[in-house]
């Protein structure tokens, strides 16, 4: 629930703070959690689990200098954190275009 200042009488129910925004990032995430997994299940065909716990301990452990970079970032000044990011989006748009994964597949891996 959303935080009431010191003194409030009555508290105020935040319906989007509270019920609505919990929930549109638990979609997200179910959907974007799912497809990165069932990518992974459908490269490595033998040792599955052990393919997806690698997943996440590497993006595990690529989130928290991420995060503490755009912590420092904020404290800076909070504009420069989404600048970063946005030049960082960019620059993996531009490097996909460039590689064109489409071009290199490999016999067997992508069906189609």
């Amino acid at each position: 629930m959303a935080r009431q200042p010191p003194g409030a009488k009555h508290p105020e129910i935040n319906l989007y703070a509270d019920a609505v925004h919990p929930g549109r990032i638990g979609a997200y995430l179910s959907v974007d959690e799912a497809q990165s997994k069932a990518f992974i299940a459908d490269i490595e065909l033998e040792r599955r689990a052990s393919a997806i716990a690698v997943y996440d301990f590497v993006t595990g452990i690529i989130y928290l200098p991420a995060s503490l970079i755009a912590g420092a970032l904020w404290v800076l000044h909070p504009a420069s954190a989404f600048i970063v990011a946005a030049c960082f989006a960019f620059f993996a748009i531009a490097a996909f275009v460039i590689v064109r994964p489409d071009l290199h597949r490999v016999s067997g891996v992508f069906p189609g």
